[in-house]
């Protein structure tokens, strides 16, 4: 068992059976989406990762272990305001012209 992907679906069947867990429709929503082979979110991955950092197997390694091992299954997150070169952003200064 050392695919991400079925790690983690694993411990979301264990979190999702705990009674008094508040956020178990972030857990249900992603567990379906795991196992529809959907990757998930990095938030909704670091919603979690303070339960997965109690697993045994996961016990010594630090945040950003568990977080790079379990990067394949967690979507990239594109920011749009860095995928534009300098000179390509586009802005309203040619309609700001002084006229005195």
């Amino acid at each position: 068992m050392t695919d991400p992907r079925t790690i983690l679906i694993h411990y979301l069947g264990i979190y999702k059976r705990k009674k008094n867990l508040r956020m178990k429709p972030v857990v249900l929503t992603m567990k379906k989406r795991l196992e529809e082979k959907c990757s998930i979110t990095e938030r909704q991955f670091l919603s979690v990762i303070k339960f997965i950092e109690r697993e045994r197997p996961f016990r010594h390694w630090t945040k950003e272990e568990i977080f790079w091992f379990f990067t394949p299954i967690i979507e990239e997150h594109m920011d749009w305001h860095f995928d534009y070169e300098d000179s390509d952003i586009p802005t309203l200064e040619p309609y700001f012209t002084e006229n005195a």
